[in-house]
């Protein structure tokens, strides 16, 4: 079986040749969308260790997962955890159906149907790139956590983020904002997460 960097790659090339068919992301060059997408999506992959460390096995969903960011970069990494994408858009779900496939995906599941008629409940939520921090979307994404579960939410620039973060601290048990370093990106990166009890 290729390494982890081997795998990263053909994932990379795969969004980068399928791109303009499924309307995935926006990127000027394969130097951009290694940076902004996948280094983006993998920077707060020790949090996610630490998760695991706490309390394994763990079950994560990625809403609105797109093109499989951050995904299908945290499934290579933590082969041992299973990770369901979820994607209501009909083409991107096509995507994310090439990528499991083409990529051996085991640990993947899909979930190319509405966030809201999910049964099933997770250890962690991620998403990036998918909607403002409110009450209203919290409450939403809480009812499918497991007890003690976690929403881990990508965000920008903390001058941003603050105004948003206050409307939402109240609804968890803890709540912190964490600042990540992506290489070679100048700009500022957070993950704000949640823990429910």
């Amino acid at each position: 079986m290729p390494g982890l960097e081997e795998r990263l790659g053909a994932y990379v090339e795969l969004v980068q040749n399928e791109n303009e068919r499924f309307g995935l992301v926006k990127f000027s060059d394969p130097r951009e969308l290694i940076i902004k997408h996948l280094l983006d999506s993998l920077a707060p992959a020790g949090l996610f260790g630490g998760f695991i460390e706490e309390s394994s096995p763990l079950s994560w969903i990625d809403l609105g997962s797109g093109a499989g960011l951050p995904g299908i970069p945290l499934a290579l990494l933590f082969p041992g955890v299973t990770v369901t994408l979820a994607e209501r858009k009909g083409k991107r779900a096509l995507f994310l159906e090439l990528a499991k496939s083409t990529l051996g995906l085991s640990n993947v599941r899909l979930w190319p149907k509405p966030f809201e008629e999910l049964k099933e409940r997770f250890s962690v939520v991620t998403f990036r790139a998918f909607s403002p921090l409110d009450p209203s979307l919290i409450k939403l994404v809480r009812r499918v956590l497991l007890p003690g579960g976690r929403i881990v939410a990508y965000k920008g620039r903390k001058a941003v983020l603050d105004a948003e973060v206050a409307k939402i601290s109240s609804l968890a048990a803890e709540c912190s904002v964490v600042p990540l370093q992506v290489p070679f990106l100048d700009e500022e990166r957070h993950a704000v997460v949640l823990r429910f009890e």
